[in-house]
């Protein structure tokens, strides 16, 4: 949706009586599609790593995230994957269960060739 504005403006001079009038368009442009809104808050780590692939095929891309949820106590550390829904929200897969690591990498590369990515994940397991 379009949305024209007009505004007029009228400068009067000191020295005498002139007028000037002029008209300036403005055009809003209205977003076409939903904003994201993200609805997942995604875990803090700290030691992590984080890599962006196209996971699920669907031509949006996903998110990997691993490390350390804390630095005191027990070490909790984490692997987690968030799929974009194709509007810019991510969503935590919970079918996706992976060994949590911190101090390492997550990659994808088409190992394999068969023309999807393959997921490698190194880092120390706690």
């Amino acid at each position: 949706m379009i949305k024209i504005v007009n505004i007029a403006l009228l400068l009067i001079s000191m020295v005498g009586l002139s007028l000037f009038s002029q008209s300036i368009q403005f055009e809003e442009i209205l977003p076409q599609a939903p904003m994201p809104v993200n609805l997942v808050e995604f875990d803090y780590v700290a030691q992590g790593a984080s890599e962006f692939s196209d996971v699920d095929g669907d031509g949006d891309i996903d998110l990997i995230i691993s490390g350390s949820t804390s630095y005191v106590g027990p070490l909790n550390t984490i692997t987690r994957l968030y799929l974009n829904d194709g509007v810019g929200n991510f969503i935590l897969d919970n079918s996706a269960t992976f060994t949590g690591v911190r101090l390492g990498t997550v990659d994808f590369i088409d190992v394999d060739g068969d023309s999807d990515d393959d997921l490698l994940i190194t880092g120390q397991k706690y």
